[in-house]
């Protein structure tokens, strides 16, 4: 014999739950399907097992449909309900953590411990994103999706330190575009360990405040160390290209490797370390040189700076030495930065002839010292004297 449940209405101010349920005796579960547009918030909660819907208010009533079967002789455990279920749960307008969502639309499916979700859609103002997500208590978590929307979205679902500060140093606006596309994977209730990996493509924002106008780069978290690796980066100026640039906050320092092309060496290097970036400003060209960057550049104070920058232009520049702007025709060096110390080779034109410039010198606001050996050849020794206000006879 059976035991059926023919017809279950709920009716609340929202909407309606209709559902039946069957039950052979001697059998080990109960057969179910629903179809519902009452507020289902509670009972969403409670079938996946999850605080995040905790945090979510809708405007519009979600909507849900789903049919499986219900396993009467197994214990409920946390994280793994006695069901097989599949369905799919879709909104119109709700809020989460303080932002304004569209919509959202799942096709999912639970398993005692696994739930996989697919054709995952979340609307929002400034793009959608789509997904496919499986849960699963001995697989762990695997996540895949892409999206165009604002990256500040994101941050606010990230723990990962290093990517939520990664992720928070971006400036959007009207023009600009972004796109991502994302594999992610780890112990399915500790979001901090997971390890992320993908690929952006971004245009007409700014970065650290710095602007850029596009960037197309590969990138990977795990153990808060952000990587991104066989980038291209184009500015107003020129772009520049690299191997890997290794966000580790940790160990306090971005590793650069393989970076070279035209373009500013200020703007470049604040996008990764912005103090050292100051250091750089007494080097001014008129038009950007071709530079290469490789080494360590400490992200506060100086101490782990390990890094170096080779520097060539055809065109003119200006150096500040002795509190002097000198103007340099055809600059070519290599400035070595190992701390607070700078160590450079310079070779330029000045004044007419030929000038070579070694030294050591402390970029510290507290030690001003400096050790350089200069060499001219058939420069204007007026204009020199001028320059630095020396009186002649």
């Amino acid at each position: 014999p059976d035991i059926n449940l023919d017809r279950l209405l709920i009716a609340d101010t929202y909407g309606e739950l209709h559902g039946h349920a069957n039950h052979s005796i001697g059998s080990d579960r109960v057969t179910f399907d629903l179809e519902s547009s009452i507020d289902s918030h509670t009972l969403l909660r409670s079938i996946l097992d999850t605080q995040q819907f905790g945090e979510v208010v809708f405007y519009d009533p979600p909507r849900l449909r789903l049919e499986g079967e219900y396993f009467i002789h197994e214990k409920a455990e946390p994280g793994r309900p006695p069901l097989r279920v599949f369905g799919n749960a879709a909104c119109g307008q709700f809020i989460s953590r303080s932002e304004m969502f569209e919509g959202f639309h799942a096709d999912f499916s639970i398993d005692r411990e696994k739930l996989f979700a697919r054709n995952v859609l979340l609307e929002h103002k400034t793009g959608t994103a789509e997904a496919k997500i499986l849960f699963s208590g001995d697989e762990g978590m695997r996540f895949s999706a892409t999206a165009d929307l604002s990256p500040k979205i994101f941050s606010l679902f990230v723990d990962n330190e290093a990517a939520k500060a990664m992720i928070e140093r971006f400036d959007f606006d009207r023009s600009s575009n972004f796109f991502v596309q994302l594999d992610a994977r780890g112990p399915a209730r500790d979001r901090k360990t997971w390890q992320t990996k993908g690929n952006v493509t971004a245009s007409n924002f700014r970065y650290n405040k710095i602007p850029v106008q596009n960037v197309l780069t590969k990138f990977s978290v795990a153990d808060q160390i952000l990587t991104f690796s066989d980038f291209r980066l184009d500015r107003k100026e020129g772009s520049v290209s690299g191997k890997i640039a290794r966000i580790d906050p940790p160990a306090g320092v971005a590793r650069v490797s393989g970076i070279k092309g035209t373009i500013d060496a200020v703007g470049t290097t604040a996008y990764f370390a912005p103090k050292v970036s100051k250091h750089l400003r007494r080097y001014q060209f008129a038009d950007p040189p071709a530079l290469t960057l490789d080494g360590d550049l400490a992200l506060k104070g100086s101490d782990e700076n390990d890094f170096t920058v080779t520097f060539s232009s055809p065109g003119h520049a200006r150096y500040t030495f002795l509190q002097k702007s000198l103007p340099l025709k055809s600059p070519d060096g290599v400035a070595k930065i190992v701390g607070s110390k700078l160590e450079l080779d310079l070779k330029s034109k000045l004044f007419g002839g030929d000038v070579d410039v070694y030294g050591n010198f402390n970029l510290a606001k507290t030690e001003k010292a400096f050790d350089a050996k200069v060499s001219v050849e058939g420069i204007d020794f007026g204009e020199l004297a001028d320059t630095y206000e020396i009186q002649t006879e």
